[in-house]
């Protein structure tokens, strides 16, 4: 019996088998990563911990205070708990988006460059509106006040502390919610609130 293959060229039994070798590999990053970082054997990263990682992938260079924090705080509520440190369950998903922020920062640092002209370090409400709608197709509607305000409260309590303003790690995901705003703000459809899962935004 010859096996049905799928569009991607692949059978079922070979998707499978490459499921099964990925979570291998899954499995092995996390207990060397672990292993490296959990000095005091507690079974998760610590935020001291956390940041020697974080040091070690950005090239030896130390993170700063907010890089950290956020992070951390994605990482350690990921799951919908909160254990303060990073466990088994959510060390990856620390290890992805820190890599999806070192892969943007360049982005993100011309981002700031050009958008934050009070010169703080964050976007205020002003400034993240002028950002969105320079973003927006011209052919559509810039953004309402009330569409700013939700974009910046999502985005701000990212890091676990909402203070009114925008860091810099809080704006990938900023601009990934709006363009997910206006994609749903086009078909009427109803947007739904992010699951609590693992999973890199």
């Amino acid at each position: 019996m010859v096996e049905e293959v799928t569009k991607g060229g692949k059978s079922p039994k070979g998707k499978r088998a490459e499921a099964v070798e990925k979570a291998k590999q899954d499995a092995k990053v996390v207990d060397d990563t672990m292993r490296k970082y959990d000095t005091n054997r507690s079974g998760k990263l610590e935020q001291s911990q956390l940041a020697l990682m974080l040091k070690d992938m950005n090239g030896g260079f130390d993170v700063t205070k907010e890089e950290l924090a956020w992070v951390f705080y994605k990482a350690d509520t990921c799951t919908g708990r909160r254990n303060y440190g990073v466990d088994h369950g959510e060390i990856l998903y620390a290890i992805r988006i820190w890599k999806g922020y070192l892969e943007n920062r360049e982005y993100l640092d011309h981002m700031f460059e050009k958008y934050d002209t009070g010169r703080t370090g964050q976007l205020a409400f002003a400034e993240l509106k002028v950002l969105l709608t320079d973003l927006t197709d011209p052919d559509e509607p810039p953004p309402s006040d009330k569409e700013v305000k939700q974009v910046m409260y999502e985005a701000d309590r990212k890091d676990g502390e909402v203070d009114g303003s925008l860091k810099k790690v809080e704006l990938m995901y900023a601009i990934s919610l709006w363009y997910t705003m206006v994609k749903h703000r086009k078909s009427k459809s109803f947007m739904p609130l992010a699951s609590k899962m693992c999973v890199v935004m």
